[in-house]
């Protein structure tokens, strides 16, 4: 098997994202020698020793003109996406900056201009095939490099469920939307809110402060809650690009029955219970009730059953085959290209 140097643009940004979409995956992909330079880097000297550039974000500053360079010289350019850049959330961290006319020029620009592009979800093929034909979705999965499956049936039985949360500031808005909701069930869970503490939430839930993501994978494990809450507002950013990383974290390394809004098809899997909101149909709090009083022999079925969907269709291993896969294609030139 051919060895692929692999040079990717990287800087300080979601340690989710490098650990899905990035350093995370590709580092166990076969054959791939990572060449991780940050984008102020010398990236004359990157792009000479490099056969494949790979970019996982779009609008960070001067990244228009890597690509670019990459393409002069014939190195194939690849674009990993997990978000939709075009209908951004009103409380997105980059609100102002990808918003810009310009900033959304040069998205556009940079996804013509790759050979080949890569995304989360089906929303977000629809999304960017309008600009670029060659791409696959490679959904995010369970890091079977990395990550056992949890044991449940060693959980012993609570008298009180717990339910956890995590989140930053750009989730406030999910949170208010069903804030009611969780007020009036404070006392009916053993609440976790991991991350940024919720605005709109009553001070009676455990904090549990920020810290780096193996950490959280270590607590989340640890807490081993019998419930994960996920909510997300009902926005196209959220409906079609919004991924289940949440739901593979939970049920893989939690052992957690997971709670999410219906309006979300990449949490239409296994192991959730799926809500309705809504001025006529919110049962979010009828979803509350049936989860404060599921035995704990109905919460292992559940669990039991998305852990064995991942198992047959979410281990990283497999899905990197497919990454290699893409990157043979392009060296051979055999990947269908725009006209």
């Amino acid at each position: 098997m051919k060895q692929i140097v692999f040079a990717s643009i990287f800087e300080p940004k979601a340690p989710a994202v490098d650990f899905y979409r990035n350093f995370g995956v590709w580092a166990s992909v076969p054959g791939i020698l990572p060449m991780m330079l940050p984008r102020n880097a010398d990236w004359s000297y990157a792009l000479s020793a490099a056969d494949i550039l790979f970019v996982d974000r779009q609008f960070i500053g001067g990244c228009l003109q890597i690509v670019k360079a990459a393409k002069d010289r014939g190195i194939p350019v690849v674009i990993d996406l997990d978000d939709d850049l075009f209908n951004i959330d009103l409380y997105h961290p980059h609100l102002d900056q990808l918003t810009m006319p310009a900033v959304q020029q040069t998205i556009k620009e940079v996804l013509r201009t790759a050979d080949h592009l890569i995304v989360t979800t089906p929303g977000l093929e629809r999304l960017y095939s309008e600009h670029n034909a060659n791409i696959s979705v490679i959904p995010n999965a369970w890091n079977d490099h990395a990550h056992k499956m949890a044991d449940i049936s060693t959980r012993r039985k609570r008298k009180v469920a717990k339910m956890a949360y995590r989140g930053a500031k750009a989730h406030q808005r999910d949170i208010f939307e069903v804030h009611k909701t969780i007020n009036n069930n404070l006392e009916t869970f053993d609440w976790y809110f991991y991350g940024d503490i919720p605005i709109s939430v009553d001070a009676k839930f455990n904090r549990i402060p920020w810290q780096p993501l193996h950490q959280y994978f270590i607590d989340l494990a640890t807490l081993s809650p019998d419930f994960m809450f996920v909510p997300l507002a009902n926005t196209k950013f959220n409906r079609d690009g919004k991924s289940n990383a949440a739901w593979i974290e939970a049920v893989v390394l939690g052992g957690s029955v997971v709670i999410a809004p219906d309006y979300l098809p990449e949490f239409d899997r296994p192991g959730v219970l799926r809500y309705s909101v809504g001025s006529e149909k919110n049962n979010l709090h009828k979803i509350f009730e049936r989860a404060a009083k599921m035995t704990h022999e109905e919460k292992i079925e559940i669990v039991s059953a998305g852990q064995q969907y991942i198992k047959d269709n979410l281990r990283m291993s497999k899905w990197n085959e497919e990454r290699r896969a893409v990157l043979d294609r392009l060296l051979t030139g055999k990947n269908n290209t725009n006209g």
